[in-house]
């Protein structure tokens, strides 16, 4: 198993009227090391506060998925009537063969905190989609719940790729074990919402990602209580 620890510390960070981090290089950010992973990429945490300003941007071919972890979001698209996000809710945007939206936040008084994910499609130049259902948090402690998959599901978004992410609430010196179903050609992200965990023979804190290939098995494990997803994707892109 190869694995590759990204700290939060290591996350480029930009402050305003938007208080955000990002992963990989995004927007003006460049860094020719962290370009994305596989068909991952961008992974950002985004925080807008009261009365920050968005706009408008277009996109073309490319899984949006915005999941919330605190306040309220309106997206708003030339597709699709004005939506709600609320906290605990996952909404995933097939832009195919194009869209122009903008998420913007509803409170004057509480910030919106939430995880964009920017996953590539398995097939391009579709109809725009669009999907949103809650997302599960504490239902099901110590397992991995899909949240986002080609299939959907109860608390799961469909995207247009062979991918799957999971989210789990793990307790305190709890363990789980991944297994891949396929391991030639595709790799695992990792990331921790809260709490402390142990994966791959690696310490991880709030807000570290670890990027993992060629894993027989994950081994996972709590010092305290842990909230994290995992991402099983293809390596592969276009």
């Amino acid at each position: 198993m190869n694995i590759e620890i990204i700290r939060s510390r290591q996350r480029y960070q930009i402050s305003g009227d938007e208080n955000s981090s990002y992963t990989f290089s995004f927007g003006s950010y460049f860094n020719p090391r962290l370009m994305g992973f596989g068909i991952l990429k961008t992974f950002n945490i985004r925080t807008l506060n009261p009365g920050a300003q968005t706009y408008y941007r277009n996109k073309s071919n490319t899984e949006i998925l915005t999941l919330m972890l605190k306040g309220s979001l309106q997206h708003e698209d030339d597709a699709y009537k004005e939506t709600e996000l609320p906290a605990g809710s996952i909404q995933n945007l097939s832009t195919g063969r194009g869209i122009q939206f903008r998420d913007s936040i509803l409170s004057d008084l509480s910030p919106a905190v939430f995880l964009e994910i920017w996953l590539l499609p398995s097939e391009r130049f579709t109809l725009p989609a669009y999907d949103q259902k809650p997302m599960a948090q504490g239902e099901y402690p110590n397992q991995l719940v899909p949240i986002a998959s080609r299939e959907g599901g109860d608390f799961a978004v469909k995207i247009n790729q062979d991918a799957t992410i999971y989210r789990c609430l793990l307790e305190e010196n709890q363990k789980l074990e991944y297994l891949p179903g396929e391991k030639e050609g595709r790799g695992l992200f990792f990331f921790l919402i809260s709490g402390m965990v142990f994966v791959g023979g690696q310490t991880l804190h709030p807000q570290d990602s670890a990027m993992i290939t060629q894993a027989e098995s994950l081994q996972i494990a709590s010092y305290k209580e842990a909230d994290f997803l995992l991402l099983d994707i293809p390596m592969k892109n276009w």
